[in-house]
C-alpha cells in the first residue's frame, strides 16, 4: 500500500505567513477565498479542518462569548431546577437524547447531559438512558414527532419507534414541528443567549456545543422564506430545538406562522393532538416510577 503525509502550508518557509516571501504567498492565496481565513473552503482545504462548514453563522459570536455559556459540572437540586429532555432518533445516523435543566426562579437553560450515538438496538439504547441517575427527575422527554408514526409491521399490525422505547420503560410524548422550525428553534435559542440564560457543561455536552458554534444557514436551501440549518453535529441541536419547542422559555412569545394543508401538516397537527391527550389524560407514566 501507499502511506500519505499531509503536511501544513506553513511548513514551507516559502509559504509561512511569518516569513517575508511567505507573506506574500499567503495573501495573494488568502485572496482567491474572498481574503476571508474564516472562509469555511479556506480552513478545509488550506487549515486542514475538516469540520469547518461554510454559509452565514447561526449564531454570530457565540464562540467569542463562550465564556458566558460553558459552565463547569454542577450540582441541580430539585428544589431550584426542572429536568426535561429533548430527544432525536437515529439508527445508522446518531441519535440524541439531551438533558436540560430550567432553574425556576431565573428560567436560566442547562444543558446538563446528553447521550449522542445511534441507536441500533432499542434494548441497548434504553437502557443507557434509564441507567442515568438524571433519567428519573425528567418531567417530560419530547422527541421528534416522526418516531410516533406507525409504519413497522408488527405482529397485531404497524407499530412505531416509539413503540419499541415504550416497552422498555421509556415515556415520551411528540415535540411541536410546524412550518419552519429551524427558524423557531433558533430564534427561541438566540432569546436565551441574548439574555445569558443559556448554559451547557462543557464535559457533558460536547455534542451540543459543537452544534451550535457550527451552524450555519443551509446554501443549498433554495427557499428563501423557510432557515434550514446545517451543522456537523444536527442531531444534538435537533434535540435541542424539541426541547425548547415544546417548552419555550417563560416571556417569550413566538409567532406561529400557518401551515400550508398538506398531509405532512394534517400528520403533524394529530401528533400534538395526540401529544395533549396524552398530558391531559396524564397517560404517559412518570419516569421516576416506570
Amino acid at each position: 500500500g501507499f502511506h500519505f503525509l499531509r503536511i501544513h502550508y506553513s511548513c514551507d518557509p516559502g509559504k509561512n505567513p511569518s516569513t517575508p516571501a511567505g507573506a506574500i504567498w499567503y495573501q495573494d492565496a488568502l485572496a482567491a477565498y474572498g481574503g476571508d481565513p474564516s472562509n469555511a473552503q479556506w480552513q478545509r482545504e488550506m487549515e486542514i479542518n475538516f469540520a469547518a462548514v461554510g454559509g452565514t453563522e447561526i449564531f454570530p459570536g457565540l464562540y467569542a462569548s463562550r465564556a458566558d455559556v460553558l459552565v463547569p459540572n454542577q450540582e441541580f437540586p430539585a428544589d431550584r431546577f426542572e429536568i426535561y429532555a429533548g430527544f432525536d432518533f437515529g439508527t445508522l445516523e446518531p441519535s440524541c437524547l439531551l438533558f436540560v435543566a430550567v432553574e425556576k426562579e431565573t428560567g436560566t437553560h442547562y444543558a446538563i447531559d446528553e447521550i449522542y450515538a445511534p441507536c441500533s438496538s432499542h434494548v441497548d439504547f434504553c437502557a443507557r438512558i434509564r441507567a442515568r441517575p438524571l433519567w428519573s427527575r425528567v418531567r417530560v422527554c419530547f422527541a421528534d414527532a416522526q418516531i410516533f408514526r406507525e409504519y413497522q409491521l408488527a405482529d397485531r399490525g404497524l407499530r412505531s419507534d416509539y413503540a419499541l422505547f415504550r416497552q422498555q420503560g421509556v415515556y415520551m410524548v411528540p415535540a411541536p414541528k410546524g412550518p419552519n422550525v429551524d427558524m423557531r428553534g433558533s430564534e427561541q435559542t438566540k432569546w436565551l443567549l441574548s439574555r445569558k440564560k443559556l448554559k451547557i457543561v462543557a464535559s457533558k455536552c460536547p455534542n451540543l456545543w459543537h452544534a451550535l458554534i457550527n451552524a450555519r444557514e443551509d446554501e443549498a436551501n433554495t427557499n428563501p422564506a423557510i432557515l434550514r440549518i446545517k451543522t456537523p453535529k444536527k442531531h444534538a441541536l435537533d434535540a435541542w430545538k424539541y426541547m425548547t419547542l415544546a417548552n419555550p422559555p417563560a416571556g417569550l412569545v413566538v409567532a406561529e406562522p400557518k401551515a400550508p394543508v398538506t398531509m405532512m401538516g394534517v400528520l403533524t397537527a394529530k401528533y400534538l393532538r395526540t401529544a395533549n391527550a396524552m398530558a391531559a389524560e396524564n397517560t404517559f407514566r412518570i419516569n421516576a416510577l416506570a
